[in-house]
């Protein structure tokens, strides 16, 4: 169920990106995040997340819960080491 949720919620969020529909601000924000992992920073990431559940929910409704799920998975994960 949990795979299910993430996988169309990437799927949601692939096609958003590729339609050029994600508003400037989601960009922005997501850009943030990714930035964020890639520095393996988790907390900052999920800092990054809650903007933009925030200024964005509206039409990222159908994604922003998986990337949740994925970035509390990595941060638990980053505890455990």
């Amino acid at each position: 169920m949990l795979y299910c949720m993430i996988c169309r919620g990437a799927g949601n969020l692939y096609e958003q990106m590729s339609g050029n529909t994600l508003s400037s601000s989601a960009v922005s924000n997501l850009s943030a995040l990714v930035q964020a992992l890639n520095a393996g920073d988790a907390d900052e990431a999920l800092k990054k997340h809650h903007l933009l559940v925030g200024t964005d929910w509206t039409g990222n409704q159908m994604w922003l819960p998986g990337v949740k799920t994925i970035l509390t998975l990595t941060q638990q994960a980053g505890k455990t080491k």
